[in-house]
């Protein structure tokens, strides 16, 4: 990599790091803002540091600035510092290497810090002596580096496997000296030596040699090297006929004449290869060898491969017809005679295209010497060859015919073939004439005439070729600028008079419903000349009248906005349709598929941005615009779209509408930005987002509201008649109303944007306020006011505050939103989520409605962020869409966004980003998505500590977040860097309180050891307090059928445990401090070291937050605790059923009150009440966990004491009937 001169040199400042040859990065120099230097600059003034003298003895090598860099090095002499190295590793000596001019700088600087400097390795570990034997002249070479380089330092390889001998030969430049040296001096074996892709210096050397340093080497050669082949299978002698010097040449006087036929891993021979590359003498000189090699044995191997393809298709002698320049080559192959001669012109590829098929495909057409020997090759050929086909059954001269120059071709071919050659066919029944009638006589087209021309396979007759010129496969092309400046509009003219007199019809229509006059592909020009021509004749006039609408609908106008500029064929095509020029833009098309099109669509499917341009420029005067709308609902930016035009169109239509903003007094960026929008609507319109009716149903949906509306003045109008359609749609919750009037165009983005200010007018007017003085008031109806109406989530948001029952508008409005689809849904969700946990509470039954609302909004919501986040295939732009997803695109004043509003839970608007709504709509779905996914991991690692520098600014397209240089210092301040801090800190805590609660003697012992459990302490009271602050929005939750409004902090239940060893904590700490004031012994502090040890079990319980983050732990975790409170429960509280059941029955059973001695002290202590409960719940678990074996109770009726003496008669029923009827249960 060769640095760039046009950077200016930059003194580093006092203090910059010096290396020994370690890699050190160097910040590469800024652009110089200075005039260009005099041809002798002046010297820098050097600075008086070493350090900051070699950082700029760097720059000057990397600026090619040796003479300056020279005079440093007289100020450096007296030190031994080492040399700088930039950000490739790379010192002065590798950039003094790399230039012949810096031959004087590299002996300076090896005498400054030793020989030694020129073995040191780059980043690629490429040292000095690599460039050097690049680079270097010969006796450069000879008489400085090759007394210092060692035979190991010419055996050095680079990360890629070359030697020095590799660098001397790796260009066509190479040095050739250098490379007979380097031999010289460690032998002829450093040319075997391979690199990573197995090439050797011998087959560079052949490459790029020349003959006689070639002829040298090979003198050298061990036979065995000449057979060793790179990966691609090439050998020596390919490389060698790669040579344009004729290398190849010495190898096959080396080796003999099979080496021509010799085949690489493409099977491309080495004769091929080397009529690409050779001079025309020495392919000319090869080609006699083999054909000589080959007449010798008919029928042999070598003989064969002359017409042998190439992995391809391609033989020998097509690789040489498709360079034009090498043409002349078939011309000596054709005199050779067998087995080439004018048979060799029929050789067909895999494609089916023989010899002379490509040559007249790739001979260059506007120069005479390519179309002379074009014109040699076809003389010298049979007909036979002339005859052959290729796959489409092409022959010959349909190629020529379709060429620039096919006067010349087709004449010699006429001479060789006779005239009945003009009638050959193709596949596709066109003819040769078909393709040359712009270049035959009048005389000579009604003499083809008087046979039976049919009409091609697409329909297209000899009229449609007349203003074409060519047809390839199904589409054609056009008439060619060298044919049609041989022919005048008058012979044009002329001979459409012949093809209609001799019974061509000029009403016919091709398959693509066109006449001759809409399939017209002239020049422009030309063109316009013929249409005025046509106005000016009476009888051109009415053929015209009869052709200017096709059968498809399609008027001319339509049919010339795809393929000119409008502006230069209007007046003409005015003229012809003694139309205005205004009404002949406004023209629709009258029937067919693109019923309703207009030119503006036309334009935009040929992607013809002048003709667009000018329609808009006509704009004001013509009844269509860019939103008019086919039949079909399909606008003219459908068209561009479907034809792959659109980012023409959209820049046009940008950059025309931006400057008729600006003209009314509006920014550059903002009239750009609103054009855009324009368009973009256009993109995706509204209305391909719901099913809707045709338009029968819609008008007839509609009739009745209409018939309705007020009949005062405003009323009538369109956009006045859309707000109240709008407003009795949202009214009546009619899904069928609103997409009839999407369908009849009642309703867009302006009839959304004016609702509010239409429903404040319908609010005042028993007021009889004016519509103007209803506009000019305040925006906020209600207590909380509305959504700003340039948002599209107003009228969602106005559909929600002022109707119960909106479950089946809403769906559509959310789908038609353009914009904002995400923002509103995510909107919709936090509207939806409160007002059903609310009909929840108040039992009303309502709420399924609205659930399975919510569940559809959450599809979509979801679906949307997934499919735009796999559209952000590359990493730029998923960084984009995290930018706009957290609102941090920047503005140019500064302001960053996207922000949306919408309503929090107390019914306020708030403006947020995308990200605040998900948070505030708390909906797991979401938060699981991809999308959201991602953006959290990314949040987790690099945190939202923003960015200080302004390599990161998200107009800067080509920047990286991973390239910005305060990366390491927003990592440090990322969550995971804070989290793996705080664990650290708890698991240093949980060991210590391992050992201060266990080994209680010494720490009760010593109130210093209380000092880290009160620094924790604080630590976590304060963080339970900031989450707190940070949690403490109040959220409804539904609690036991009942609505309550909490903090959001207390959702964790995990929090709870935290402020219980808070608690504990602070108790035990305190215990023990009172302890110690009383001077009590240890055995008094029992209590305080179990309430440690509760709060030490608590504080264990809260290390499960931790594993449960993990991504490996946590949903384990989270497993568990689903199944706890969704499986455990409920079946621990079947089991508690049971046990209560048979525990008080077997209480009865044995332990009756009734065998009880009542006077006993036992009976009237307090104890006995709750020695029964525990018995009465204890027993039946004694029994289910196998410690039945061990229960021996002693018999009696008088006397039954709990847990000892059961009654006598219940101790049977329960040994031999009860308690096998419980363990079986």
């Amino acid at each position: 990599m060769e640095p760039d001169s046009s950077k200016g040199v930059e003194v580093p400042n006092d203090g910059d790091p010096m290396v020994s040859f370690e890699p050190q990065p160097t910040p590469p120099p800024p652009p110089s803002t200075q005039p260009p230097p005099p041809t002798q600059p002046p010297l820098p003034t050097p600075p008086n540091d070493d350090d900051c003298k070699r950082e700029l003895l760097l720059q000057l090598t990397q600026q090619k600035k040796f003479d300056d860099a020279k005079k440093i090095i007289q100020s450096l002499k007296n030190t031994a510092a080492p040399l700088r190295r930039d950000q490739l590793l790379r010192t002065a000596v590798h950039y003094s290497a790399m230039d012949p001019s810096g031959f004087e700088l590299l002996k300076d600087l090896t005498e400054l810090v030793g020989a030694g400097c020129l073995a040191t390795p780059d980043r690629n570990g490429v040292t000095p002596f690599h460039f050097a034997a690049q680079y270097l002249p010969d006796n450069a070479w000879n008489t400085f580096i090759n007394p210092l380089v060692t035979e190991s330092h010419l055996k050095k390889r680079d990360n890629a496997g070359n030697t020095c001998a590799h660098y001397a030969v790796r260009e066509q430049r190479a040095n050739d000296g250098v490379i007979l040296s380097i031999v010289h001096k460690s032998g002829p074996r450093c040319l075997d030596v391979s690199n990573e892709i197995k090439e050797t210096p011998l087959q560079l050397a052949v490459k790029n040699c020349t003959s006689k340093t070639v002829k040298k080497l090979l003198k050298e050669l061990n036979p065995r090297w000449l057979q060793e082949a790179d990966e691609e299978g090439n050998t020596v002698a390919h490389y060698a006929a790669m040579n344009p010097r004729g290398a190849v040449l010495k190898v096959v006087k080396k080796v003999g004449d099979p080496v021509l036929f010799w085949s690489n891993n493409h099977k491309e021979t080495v004769l091929q290869i080397a009529l690409q590359f050779c001079s025309i003498s020495k392919s000319h000189l090869l080609l006699k060898k083999a054909v000589a090699k080959a007449a010798k044995l008919p029928g042999s191997k070598e003989s064969k491969k002359l017409r042998q393809q190439d992995s391809t298709g391609k033989t020998c002698l097509h690789s040489t017809a498709m360079l034009s320049d090498r043409q002349e080559i078939l011309l000596q192959a054709v005199e050779l005679g067998k087995p080439l001669g004018p048979e060799c012109l029929a050789w067909k590829n895999q494609a089916g295209s023989s010899v002379l098929h490509v040559a007249l495909e790739h001979g260059r057409q506007s120069e005479p010497a390519s179309t002379e020997v074009l014109v040699k090759l076809i003389s010298k050929s049979t007909k036979d060859v002339l005859a052959k086909v290729d796959a489409n059954g092409n022959t010959c001269l349909h190629i020529a015919a379709k060429r620039r120059d096919n006067h010349r071709l087709l004449r010699e071919a006429i001479q060789k073939c006779g005239k009945d050659c003009m009638f050959w066919p193709n596949k596709r029944n066109q003819l040769v004439m078909f393709f040359a009638i712009g270049v035959v006589s009048s005389k000579e087209l009604e003499e083809a005439l008087k046979n039976d021309i049919p009409s091609d396979d697409f329909g297209n007759t000899l009229l449609h070729y007349l203003l074409q010129g060519y047809s390839s496969e199904s589409v054609c092309v056009g008439l060619t600028d060298s044919a049609i400046e041989k022919q005048s509009t008058t012979d044009i003219l002329e001979k459409i008079d012949i093809l209609i007199a001799f019974g061509v019809d000029p009403l016919e229509e091709n398959i693509a419903a066109q006449n001759f006059l809409h399939w017209a592909k002239l020049p422009q020009n030309l063109l316009k000349k013929l249409l005025t021509d046509f106005s000016e004749s009476h009888g051109l006039k009415a053929l015209y009248e009869k052709l200017d609408c096709g059968s498809n609908g399609l008027h001319l106008v339509h049919t010339y906005s795809r393929k000119y500029n409008l502006e230069v064929l209007l007046e003409p095509l005015s003229k012809l349709s003694d139309l205005k020029e205004n009404r002949l833009l406004s023209l629709a098309v009258s029937k067919g598929d693109n019923k309703g099109a207009t030119c503006f669509h036309f334009a935009c499917e040929g992607g013809q941005t002048s003709s667009f341009r000018f329609l808009l420029k006509k704009g004001p005067n013509i009844s269509v615009s860019i939103k008019t709308l086919t039949d079909s609902e399909l606008s003219c930016i459908d068209f561009a779209i479907d034809r792959g035009h659109l980012e023409p169109v959209m820049k046009v239509y940008t950059e025309f509408e931006a400057k008729a903003l600006q003209k009314k007094g509006i920014g550059s960026k903002a009239a750009s930005n609103a054009a855009r929008i324009t368009l973009l609507r256009l993109v995706d319109p509204i209305k391909k987002a719901v099913s809707l009716p045709d338009r029968v149903a819609a008008q007839k949906a509609l009739a009745s509201i209409i018939d309705q509306l007020s009949d005062d003045s405003t009323a009538c109008r369109k956009g006045r008649r859309g707000l109240q359609i709008l407003e009795r749609a949202i009214t009546l919750n009619s899904t069928k109303l609103f997409r009839s009037a999407l369908k009849m165009n009642f309703v867009n983005a302006t009839t959304e944007r004016l609702l509010p200010e239409f429903l404040r007018c319908q609010q005042h007017r028993n007021l009889e306020l004016s519509v103007i003085n209803c506009l000019c008031m305040g925006d906020k109806i209600g207590r909380h006011g509305w959504v700003d109406a340039f948002s599209e989530l107003s009228v969602i948001d106005i559909t929600c505050s002022h109707s119960e029952h909106y479950d089946e508008i809403l769906l559509d409005l959310v789908l038609t939103r353009q914009f904002e689809l995400i923002p509103a849904s995510i909107n919709l969700l936090i509207r939806l989520g409160p007002e059903i946990d609310k009909l929840r509470s108040q039992a009303r039954g309502k709420h399924a409605t609205l659930q399975e609302l919510y569940r559809k909004v959450q599809e979509i919501a979801v679906n949307s962020l997934e499919e735009l986040f796999a559209s952000a295939t590359q990493k730029r732009q998923r960084e984009l869409l995290f930018e706009f997803l957290q609102g941090r695109i920047e503005s140019a004043e500064g302001v960053s966004g996207p922000k949306f509003p919408f309503r929090t839970l107390n019914k306020k608007i708030r403006h947020g980003a995308v990200t605040d709504m998900i948070e505030e709509a708390d909906c797991n779905e979401i938060f699981a998505t991809d999308c959201i996914y991602s953006l959290v991991q990314q949040e987790w690692k690099t945190g939202r500590r923003p960015c200080r520098c302004s390599t990161c600014s998200v107009s800067n397209s080509k920047q990286s977040s991973e390239d910005c240089c305060c990366r390491c210092t927003r990592e440090f301040y990322s969550p995971r860097a804070k989290f793996g801090t705080y664990c650290t800190f708890f698991a240093f805590l949980i060991i210590y309180f391992t050992w201060y609660t266990v080994d209680f003697k010494n720490s009760f012992a010593h109130i210093s050891t209380d000092i880290p459990l009160i620094f924790y302490w604080l630590s976590f009271v304060s963080q339970e307090v900031v989450d707190f602050r940070r949690r403490r929005k109040r959220r409804s939750y539904l609690v036991c059928g009942r609505l309550c409004r909490w903090p959001t902090y207390f959702e964790d239940l995990l929090n709870f445990l935290e402020w219980l060893v808070i608690v504990f904590l602070l108790v035990g700490l305190i215990l023990k401090w009172i302890l110690l004031a009383n001077s009590l012994p240890l055995t008094a502090a029992y209590p305080c070291q179990m309430v440690f040890s509760v709060a030490f079990g608590l504080l264990m319980f809260r290390a499960v937050h931790f594993l449960s983050l993990s991504a490996v732990i946590g949903p384990v975790i989270t497993m568990l605790w689903s199944l706890v409170f969704n499986d455990l429960l409920p079946f621990l509280a079947i089991i508690a059923v049971i046990i209560i059941a048979f525990g008080v029955f077997f209480f009865n059973l044995l332990f009756s009150v009734t065998g009880v001695n009542t006077q006993s002290t036992y009976y009237n202590s307090p104890w006995y009440s709750w020695d029964a409960t525990v018995a009465a719940i204890t027993l039946p678990f004694n029994i289910l966990f196998t410690n039945f074996e061990k229960l021996e109770f002693g018999k009696t009726l008088t006397n039954i004491t709990i847990g000892k003496s059961a009654h006598t008669q219940g101790i049977g029923v329960f040994e031999n009937l009860m308690l096998f009827l419980f363990m079986g249960w």
